[in-house]
């Protein structure tokens, strides 16, 4: 269905509403008569609910929207290593980095686990050949 059709189908269903809405509220309950100046008094109050409608609708979004920049602006309180340790522990993949003389900086839970069989905290601050010695085994 095109944009102009989905259009037009929303504001015949706010209009459809609105009525509905007028029908219930109208103390007198029945039909406005054909006289000119009741017409307009029922397009009139229509127009006014279909406002009201409206403004409902944009108060809920507007609510909406705060709360989700609420959300957004808390992820960017958090500190970046912070940030990046979340990225990369919820990461599958294998990631572990060195400083250049070989000694473990980081990495994540998957390669601790899987690699060595070991905690992140057992390796960090270690060489390769360190945590092998230790468990009897050595890649040099």
């Amino acid at each position: 269905m095109s944009l102009t059709k989905n259009f037009e189908k929303s504001v015949k269903k706010l209009r459809n509403a609105a009525e509905e809405r007028l029908v219930v509220t109208n103390k007198v309950g029945q039909e406005p008569s054909h006289s000119s100046a009741t017409r307009l008094l029922h397009e009139l109050q229509v127009h006014q609910i279909e406002l009201e409608m409206q403004n409902q609708e944009l108060i809920e979004s507007s609510q909406e929207r705060e709360l989700l920049l609420e959300k957004y602006r808390s992820l960017y309180d958090f500190d970046t290593k912070e940030v990046l340790n979340l990225i990369i522990n919820t990461m599958q993949d294998l990631i572990c980095w060195k400083d250049l003389s070989g000694i473990i900086m980081g990495c994540n839970a998957n390669f601790a686990q899987l690699v060595f069989g070991r905690t992140r905290e057992e390796i960090i601050g270690k060489t390769y050949n360190d945590i092998n010695t230790n468990a009897g085994f050595s890649l040099a």
